[in-house]
């Protein structure tokens, strides 16, 4: 059996703290101090640099999202899957004094939105052949690439009989639209280069130049007109001239000189009386055509 040895006196006493061990404490006491000030610190920095990643993040996704409209061409083109028409917002435009007229009071520009387009695709029969007669998803593209060119002209309803006189639904049955304005017609007009056409229903080379010019490999020089549809009831009475006055403002507005287009051989005289000159001639679409340009006076 192992013998107990019993404890002294002076070992179960606790030691008494000397002026060493004391010092030793607070020292440690001032260093996890200072420790925890310095986490502190770089917590509260760290916090801060946080926010900061958090604008930075949302500038990105910000601009994530730009890029995904300006790329929703391309995917539609990639997965077959087409653009749906933007939400109506009715934007209108005074007509320019220096092309007003008296008999036309009320009437006004407007940027074309979807509402707009049974009347729109109709002035484009009126005024064209089948072969260069577009389907709405090319209108659709371009009120995402470029709204500001995608023009209508409108006229108050009812109609002042010395304006025009439109003939009456063909189908009695059908209901007569109650609009509150009559759509006279419009201008399809984008930024381009000088020289160059746009084919018909080419969303995708609209699409392309604006890559080009994103990347810096092209730069806009003039302001191309599409297309220009007055409908036949309303030619000779000067409605053409507030689409094509919207026109240099946009080029004033986009800080280039030129206006451009092609014309088919029965608008030459047209588009001469208002300015432009013809340039070269070239095979559109199958059919000799002109290619013209307009310089304004000043910016």
């Amino acid at each position: 059996m192992a013998s107990v040895v019993p404890l002294s006196a002076s070992s179960s006493a606790p030691s008494p703290v000397t002026s060493s061990s004391a010092g030793h404490e607070e020292s440690l006491l001032a260093a996890a101090l200072a420790t925890n000030k310095s986490l502190l610190a770089q917590l509260a920095q760290l916090e801060q640099e946080h926010v900061g990643i958090d604008v930075v993040y949302s500038q990105m996704m910000a601009e994530e999202e730009e890029i995904r409209k300006k790329l929703g061409l391309e995917r539609r083109h990639l997965e077959g899957e087409p653009l749906k028409a933007p939400a109506v917002k009715d934007i209108r435009f005074p007509v320019p004094s220096r092309v007003a007229r008296k008999h036309h009071d009320g009437w006004y520009l407007a940027q074309m939105h979807s509402d707009h387009f049974d009347a729109v695709l109709d002035i484009q029969t009126e005024c064209f052949e089948p072969i260069h007669c577009e389907e709405v998803q090319a209108y659709i593209d371009r009120l995402h690439l470029y709204p500001e060119g995608a023009i209508v002209l409108a006229l108050p309803n009812p109609l002042p009989e010395k304006l025009v006189t439109l003939p009456p639904p063909t189908d009695k049955s059908a209901p007569v639209p109650s609009r509150p304005e009559t759509l006279a017609g419009y201008v399809l007009a984008q930024r381009f280069f000088r020289g160059e056409i746009h084919a018909d229903d080419d969303s995708q080379g609209l699409m392309e130049t604006e890559k080009a010019v994103k990347e810096g490999r092209k730069k806009y020089d003039c302001v191309y007109i599409h297309e220009l549809s007055v409908h036949p009831a309303f030619r000779s009475k000067g409605c053409s001239s507030p689409l094509l006055a919207r026109v240099d403002d946009l080029a004033i507005a986009e800080g280039v000189r030129h206006i451009s287009l092609v014309a088919l051989p029965d608008a030459t005289d047209f588009w001469i009386h208002q300015g432009f000159k013809e340039l070269y001639k070239l095979d559109y679409a199958g059919i000799p055509s002109i290619y013209m340009e307009k310089e304004l006076k000043a910016l």
